[in-house]
């Protein structure tokens, strides 16, 4: 194959990766490919973080029942999905005292292993909604979000992971 042709066939096939709707799979060479523009990790400069860890804050705050601060890892979107991991805190900056909470059994069986929250958000109507949250992700209860919700498995990469 020549090299003219080589390079019109990369052109064509990146033309047509243009056209195809986000996440759409694309017959290339008797092969489907899925094309999407991966997963966006979301700075904490980004105005779409402020909306997605208020709703998550919220979560929280009726989960432990008490007012916290949240320290943020990381917040990854794609496609009107989100999986952020952050770390509670009280709104002094200390760490939750877990055998005041409704996780004391889990923390004194060693279930709970840390204080990382991980969850899952999906946006509709313009609002960020929790579907899942888990903290200190016993068996890190997070895979199989993504099956179970239909959210693009992408956004579920863990730093180390």
């Amino acid at each position: 194959m020549s090299v003219t042709i080589r390079i019109a066939t990369i052109v064509l096939i990146l033309v047509a990766a243009a056209c195809t709707p986000e996440g759409e799979p694309m017959p290339i060479g008797g092969r489907t490919v899925e094309v999407y523009a991966g997963p966006i990790d979301v700075a904490e400069t980004d105005p779409r973080r402020a909306p997605i860890l208020s709703s998550l804050h919220r979560a929280l705050e009726n989960d432990l029942e008490q007012p916290l601060r949240l320290e943020y890892a990381t917040v990854r979107e794609r496609g009107g999905w989100a999986f952020a991991t952050v770390y509670p805190r009280t709104q002094t900056g200390a760490q939750i005292d877990w055998m005041r909470t409704h996780y004391a059994d889990e923390r004194r069986s060693g279930l709970l292993e840390d204080d990382a929250a991980y969850a899952l958000l999906q946006k509709r109507d313009d609002t960020w909604k929790v579907r899942e949250f888990s903290i200190g992700s016993p068996d890190n209860a997070w895979m199989d979000w993504g099956r179970e919700h239909g959210a693009p498995k992408e956004i579920f990469w863990v730093a180390g992971g």
